[in-house]
C-alpha cells in the first residue's frame, strides 16, 4: 500500500530561492563564505554571474540567513530586498516601507509617492529615514539590477535621458561611500548588462571594487543540491538519476533553474504514486519530460488544460509580444507593461491577466511580476527564466513567427523608404505575395509597428499601392495576350491567303514551263528535217560532180556528142542550181530550228526561274505560317498555363474555405470536391495538403480510439489484410481493434501477474495467431490465439534494457523472432512449436534509441543517440559490425527507417531535422551522400514509416503532428501534408498494408486512423452530395472568370 502522507515540495522549481527556503538551499557553502567576508571588508557586493546560474537563490537563501546567523557580537540586521524594475526609487520606498513600519508605525500613513520626490529632490533625507535603525546593520539588496538597463529599454528612450536611474545609482553609490552609517549593498547582475554600468560615473568603479564573479558548481556541490533537499524530507533519490543529472548541469551549468524545475515535477509526480521508503527513480524523470522536455511537457499541461480557446490566442499573443528582433536579426527578451501589451495585440486586459495569473502561479512561475503581486496596467510582465521561451517547443515557434513576421515588416518599410526617395520600384512577386499574406495573418497594429519602425501607414500603403500596380499589370498583360492572339490568328489568316496565291503563280509556272518544253520539242524536230534535206542536197552535189568528170574524160565522146553534151550540161547546171537552191534552203531553215531551239531554251529558263520564285514564295508562306501557328500555340499554352495556375490557386483557396466550415455543411463537401477537381485536372500536386485537409474533413475521414489510460507508445497492425491493430504503451495493456468496423471497442489483453510499467514494442507471426509483446523491463511475453481473458503462453526474461523492436522472419529451418534492446543486445528466437529457444545473442555495448531492418530481412542497423550507426548481417551475426559515425546531425538520432525498395535510409532527430542517405549493394550505407531536410518538425522526431510500395513516407514527431511526405518527389521542395489532431506527443505512426490508411497513436492516450487517398475520399463525398454549387456560390468562391462547368465524379 502507498503511504499517502502529503509532503510539501523542497524545490522551487522556476522561482529562485527565498529566505524562508535556507533550510533546503544547499551546494554554495564556500560561495556564501566568500561573499560574506568580501561585503563585510567593503561594504559593497556585486554578485556577477549568467542567466540562470542561481544568483538570487544564493543571496537570499544563502548570505542573508548566514550573516543573522554568523554575529557573535549579537550584530543584526535590517534586510531590505527589492527589484529595481522600472522604477527604482519608488521600489526602494516600498521596500524601506515593509520594513520600517514595524519601527516606525507613522509609515504606514506616509505617501510613497511625496517619500519618493523627496529623495530624488534630496538624497541626504534618505538617512533621516534610516535614524529609526541606526542600531542596526542596513543591509540594501538589489536583485537582478540589470532591470535599471532592460526595463528603461522597453520605453521607447534613451536610458540617459531617464532622471530616476541617475538620481537612484547616485542615492546608491552616496550610501555605500559614507561612513557614518552602517549600510551595506548588494546587487545581482547578469554579466552581460557589465558593459552598461559605464553610463554612470562611479558605478563601474564601485563595481569592481565589489565584484564577485558566481563560479560554476562542481560535482559534489551539484549533488548536494540534488539530493540534500530530498533527504532533509526523509526520501531518497536513485544514484542513476543524480549521476545522470550531475552530468547534464555539468555540461550546461546555467540550467540550474530547469534543474530546479525538472526535480520539483519529479517530488510532486513521486509523492502521490510512491511510498517514503521507494527512491525517486527514472521512471519519475521520463514522466516528467526529463531536462531537454520538462518545460514543454509542463507549459503543454498548461496551456491545453487550464486556458480556454480565446486565452491560448491570448497566450500566444502575449509571449510574441515579450520578444523582438534584436541586433543580427536575433531574438531579444523585452519586458513590456500590460497595457502596452493591450495595445499591441488588441486582446482585452482581463484575458491577458487571466494568462498571467496561470503562468506565475506557484510551481509554475513562468512569468513575471510572481504570486500576490497586484497586476495594473503599468505591471511590467516579464519571463521568469529566459531559456523557457527556447525550451518550449511551442513557444520557439511562436518566436521564429514573430521574427519572420519582424523582419518582413522591416523590410517592407525600407523599402517604402527607398521608393518613397526614388531608389527603388514597387514590389512584385514572390515579395508581394508574401507582403500580402503577412499582412493577412499577423494583423499588426500600429504599436507593434513603431517597436521597429514608426512609418506603419507609408509601409501600408506602399503595399497596398504595389498591389494595385500589379493588378493592373496582370489586367494589362492578360489584354495584351489577347491582343497578341488576335493579331496572330489574323496574322496566320494573312499567311493563308499568300499560301494560296503563292500555289496558283506555281501552277501557272508549271504550265508555261510545259509549253516550254513543247515548244522546244517542234524546233528540234523541224531542226532534225531542215539537217536530212541538206543531206539530200548535198548528195546530189556529189553526183553532178561524178557526171561532170565522166564528161571531161569522155571529151572525145563529148565533142562527138556536143550537142547532146550542151544539153547535158545545161541538165546539169540546172541540177547544181537546183541543188544550190535545196542548200541554201536547208541552210534557211536550220537558222529557223536553231532560232525556235534559243527561244524554247529561254522559255525553259523563264519557266524554270518562275518555278523556283513559285517554289520559295511557297516556302516563305510555309515558314511564315509555322511561325504564326507557333506564335498561336504559345500563346495559347501562356493562356492555358495562366489558366491551370489560376486554377490551382482556386483549388487552395476553396479547400481552405471547406475546411474553415463545419463539416456537415453539403457546401463544405462540394468545395472540397471542386477544389480536388481543380487541382487534379491542371496539373496539381497528387496529394496537395490543402485539398488533402478539405476532403478528410469533408468525408469524416478519421476515426479516434480510446482504450488506454497512460501514453500509448506502440502501434502493428496483422499481416495479409486481416484489419486488426494491436497498440499498447505505458498502462501495460495491449489493445486488439478492428479497424474496418466503425466504433468497435477494444479487446484488451491483460497480464494479471504483470511486472512491467510499460510495452515498448509489438509483432504479430504472419499466420496472425500469435502476438509478441516487449516491454520496458526486457521481457518478451508470448500470446498465442490473443482474445478476450485469454493469458499470455509464455514470459521471459529476454534483455537488459528496454526491448525497443520485435520482427518475425520466416526461415527455412521455421519461424524466428528478431529482439533489439536499448542496451544494445540483439538475439534471435526459434519460436516455432510454441517455443521460445535463443539461436544467437549478440551484445554490441551500445546505447540504442533506433533501430531498422533491411526489407530482404538480412541486414539490420542500431543507431545510437550521438548518431553512431551499426550495421550487421542477421546471418552473421558473429562477424565484424559496420559502424557508421554520423555525430554532425543537428540534434540527437532518434528515428531510423529504410525504404522499401532498400535504397535509402532516413534518420530522424531530436531538433526535428529529418536526413537520408542511400545504401549501397543494399547492405553498405554511404557516409557521404548524407541530404538533410529542415523547417518540417519543430521537436524530436519519433517514428518514420512508408506505405508498402514506398511512394509515401509519414513522420510522427514530439511536436504533436504527422508529416506525410511524397517519397517520388523532391523531399526538400515539397509542402507535405501535415496533421494535427494529436493533442500532445505522437508516440508511433505506420501506414496499412494496403497504403490507403494510416494509424498513429501518442501521449494523449489515444490510437487516430485516417483514409489517406486523396481519391478514395473524392469518390466518398461524391456519393453523399446531392446538388452541384449554385451560380450565387461559384462566383463566390471560384470566380466569374472561369466558367461554370458541371462537377465530374470521373476525375483522373
Amino acid at each position: 500500500m502507498v503511504d499517502t502522507t502529503t509532503f510539501s515540495n523542497p524545490f522551487p522549481g522556476l522561482r529562485s530561492y527565498e529566505y524562508e527556503d535556507h533550510s533546503l538551499f544547499f551546494g554554495r557553502d564556500s560561495h556564501i563564505t566568500e561573499l560574506k567576508n568580501k561585503l563585510l571588508d567593503g561594504r559593497f557586493l556585486a554578485l556577477i554571474g549568467s542567466s540562470g546560474s542561481g544568483k538570487s537563490s544564493l543571496i537570499k537563501a544563502g548570505l542573508i540567513p548566514s550573516l543573522e546567523r554568523s554575529g557573535e557580537d549579537l550584530e543584526r540586521w535590517a534586510v531590505m530586498v527589492f527589484r529595481p524594475g522600472a522604477s527604482p526609487v519608488r521600489n526602494f520606498v516600498a521596500a524601506m516601507k515593509a520594513y520600517l513600519r514595524r519601527e516606525d508605525h507613522s509609515w504606514e500613513s506616509k505617501d510613497l509617492a511625496a517619500v519618493e520626490r523627496d529623495i530624488i529632490a534630496n538624497p541626504e533625507y534618505i538617512f533621516e529615514l534610516f535614524s529609526v535603525v541606526k542600531d542596526k546593520n542596513i543591509l540594501l539588496v538589489i536583485d537582478q539590477f540589470e532591470e535599471i538597463f532592460r526595463y528603461d529599454f522597453s520605453k521607447s528612450f534613451d536610458f540617459k535621458r531617464n532622471t530616476e536611474n541617475p538620481a537612484f545609482i547616485n542615492l546608491l553609490l552616496s550610501l555605500i561611500n559614507q561612513r557614518n552609517m552602517p549600510v551595506h549593498a548588494v546587487i545581482t547582475m547578469r554579466s552581460d548588462y557589465l558593459d552598461h554600468c559605464t553610463e554612470f560615473k562611479g558605478l563601474t568603479e564601485a563595481i569592481n571594487k565589489g565584484y564577485y564573479l558566481l563560479p560554476k558548481m562542481n560535482q559534489e556541490e551539484i549533488m548536494e543540491v540534488i539530493t540534500r533537499p530530498v533527504e532533509t524530507l526523509g526520501a531518497t533519490i536513485a544514484p542513476d538519476v543524480v549521476s545522470m543529472l550531475q552530468r547534464k548541469i555539468v555540461d550546461n551549468p546555467d540550467f540550474l533553474p530547469i534543474l530546479q524545475h525538472v526535480l520539483m515535477r519529479m517530488w510532486e509526480r513521486w509523492k502521490t504514486t510512491k511510498s517514503l521508503a521507494t527512491p525517486i527513480s527514472l521512471v519519475e524523470y521520463e514522466a516528467v519530460g526529463t531536462m531537454d522536455n520538462s518545460i514543454t511537457v509542463h507549459a503543454e499541461e498548461i496551456f491545453t488544460q487550464k486556458l480556454d480557446e480565446k486565452r491560448r490566442q491570448g497566450a500566444e499573443k502575449l509571449f510574441k509580444t515579450l520578444i523582438v528582433l534584436g541586433a543580427n536579426d536575433t531574438p531579444a527578451l523585452h519586458p513590456t507593461t500590460l497595457r502596452e501589451i493591450v495595445k499591441i495585440t488588441g486582446i482585452p486586459d482581463y484575458l491577458l491577466i487571466d494568462v498571467v495569473l496561470v503562468f506565475r502561479e506557484n510551481g509554475v512561475s513562468f512569468l513575471t511580476p510572481r504570486p500576490g503581486i497586484k497586476i495594473e496596467p503599468e505591471s511590467i510582465i516579464d519571463v521568469s527564466v529566459e531559456k523557457i521561451l527556447t525550451l518550449w517547443s511551442r513557444c520557439r515557434l511562436w518566436i521564429e513567427q514573430e521574427l519572420e513576421s519582424a523582419k518582413l515588416y522591416k523590410q517592407l518599410s525600407y523599402s517604402a523608404f527607398l521608393y518613397q526617395d526614388g531608389r527603388t520600384g514597387l514590389w512584385v512577386n514572390p515579395e508581394l505575395q508574401m507582403g500580402l499574406k503577412w499582412l493577412k495573418e499577423n494583423e499588426p497594429t500600429l504599436e507593434w509597428a513603431q517597436r521597429y519602425d514608426p512609418y506603419f501607414e507609408r509601409a501600408l500603403n506602399f503595399l497596398d499601392y504595389s498591389k494595385k500596380q500589379y493588378d493592373l499589370e496582370v489586367r494589362q498583360k492578360e489584354d495584351r495576350q489577347k491582343r497578341e492572339l488576335r493579331k496572330a490568328r489574323t496574322f496566320a489568316t494573312i499567311l493563308g491567303a499568300s499560301s494560296l496565291i503563292s500555289l496558283l503563280f506555281l501552277i501557272v509556272a508549271l504550265v508555261l514551263r510545259t509549253q516550254a518544253q513543247q515548244s522546244e520539242k517542234n524546233a528540234q524536230e523541224k531542226a532534225n528535217q531542215a539537217l536530212e534535206q541538206r543531206g539530200r542536197a548535198e548528195d546530189q552535189t556529189k553526183e553532178a560532180i561524178s557526171q561532170q568528170k565522166i564528161a571531161e574524160q569522155q571529151g572525145v565522146i563529148a565533142m562527138l556528142q556536143r550537142v547532146l553534151t550542151d544539153r547535158q550540161r545545161e541538165k546539169a547546171e540546172l541540177a547544181e542550181k537546183d541543188a544550190l537552191l535545196q542548200k541554201a534552203q536547208a541552210d534557211i531553215a536550220k537558222g529557223i530550228a536553231e532560232r525556235q531551239k534559243l527561244k524554247a531554251d529561254t522559255a525553259t529558263i523563264l519557266a524554270n526561274q518562275a518555278a523556283a520564285s513559285a517554289l520559295a514564295a511557297r516556302n516563305d508562306a510555309i515558314v511564315q505560317k509555322n511561325e504564326a501557328n507557333k506564335a498561336r500555340t504559345e500563346a495559347e499554352i501562356s493562356r492555358n498555363d495562366a489558366f491551370r495556375q489560376r486554377a490551382k490557386a482556386v483549388a487552395r483557396f476553396i479547400a481552405i474555405q471547406s475546411f474553415q466550415m463545419p463539416a456537415t455543411e453539403e457546401l463544405a463537401s462540394l468545395l472540397a470536391l471542386r477544389a480536388y477537381q481543380f487541382n487534379v485536372n491542371n496539373g496539381g500536386e497528387a496529394e496537395n495538403p490543402d485539398v488533402f485537409n478539405a476532403l478528410s474533413k469533408a468525408a469524416g475521414a478519421k476515426s479516434t480510439y480510446i482504450g488506454h489510460n497512460d501514453i500509448v507508445r506502440i502501434i502493428t497492425e496483422t499481416k495479409d489484410n486481416a484489419n486488426i491493430l494491436a497498440t499498447a504503451g505505458d498502462d501495460g495493456v495491449v489493445n486488439l481493434w478492428n479497424y474496418l468496423v466503425p466504433g468497435s471497442r477494444a479487446t484488451p489483453l491483460r497480464y494479471p501477474k504483470q511486472t512491467f510499467k510499460s510495452i515498448r514494442s509489438l509483432t504479430f507471426m504472419p499466420n496472425n495467431n500469435t502476438l509478441f509483446v516487449g516491454t520496458s523491463n526486457g521481457q518478451i511475453i508470448r500470446w498465442d490465439k490473443p482474445s478476450m481473458g485469454s493469458l499470455p503462453t509464455k514470459t521471459l526474461i529476454a534483455h537488459d534494457g528496454m526491448v525497443l523492436r520485435l520482427h518475425v522472419r520466416m526461415d527455412p529451418a521455421g519461424p524466428r523472432l528478431i529482439s533489439i534492446s536499448s542496451v544494445g543486445q540483439i538475439r534471435i528466437w526459434d519460436i516455432s512449436d510454441n517455443r521460445m529457444q535463443v539461436l544467437h545473442n549478440i551484445d554490441l555495448g551500445i546505447d540504442v534509441v533506433a533501430s531498422a531492418i533491411s526489407p530482404d530481412l538480412k541486414f539490420i542497423y542500431l543507431g545510437s543517440g550521438a548518431g553512431k550507426i551499426v550495421g550487421l548481417e542477421l546471418d552473421k551475426l558473429t562477424g565484424k559490425a559496420k559502424e557508421y559515425d554520423f555525430n554532425r546531425l543537428r540534434g540527437r538520432l532518434s528515428a531510423l527507417a529504410i525504404s522499401p525498395d532498400g535504397k535509402k535510409i532516413y534518420m530522424g532527430t531530436s531538433s526535428g531535422t529529418l536526413y537520408f542517405t542511400g545504401i549501397k549493394d543494399n547492405s553498405e550505407i554511404v557516409i557521404n551522400g548524407l541530404s538533410g531536410i529542415q523547417g518540417g518538425h519543430t521537436s524530436g522526431i519519433t517514428k518514420i514509416a512508408f506505405t508498402p510500395d514506398g511512394s509515401r513516407m509519414a513522420t510522427s514527431c514530439y511536436d504533436w503532428k504527422i508529416r506525410i511526405w511524397n517519397n517520388t518527389e523532391d523531399l526538400s521542395k515539397q509542402q507535405p501534408v501535415v496533421l494535427n489532431d494529436f493533442d500532445n506527443w505522437v508516440m508511433d505512426v505506420r501506414f496499412s498494408n494496403d497504403g490507403k490508411k494510416l494509424f498513429a497513436c501518442g501521449a494523449d492516450k489515444t490510437v487516430r486512423i485516417w483514409d489517406i487517398n486523396s481519391r478514395a475520399l473524392f469518390d466518398e463525398i461524391s456519393k453523399k452530395v446531392n446538388r452541384d454549387l449554385t451560380s450565387e456560390e461559384w462566383d463566390k468562391y471560384i470566380g466569374k472568370d472561369i466558367p461554370h462547368d458541371k462537377l465530374s465524379i470521373t476525375v483522373r
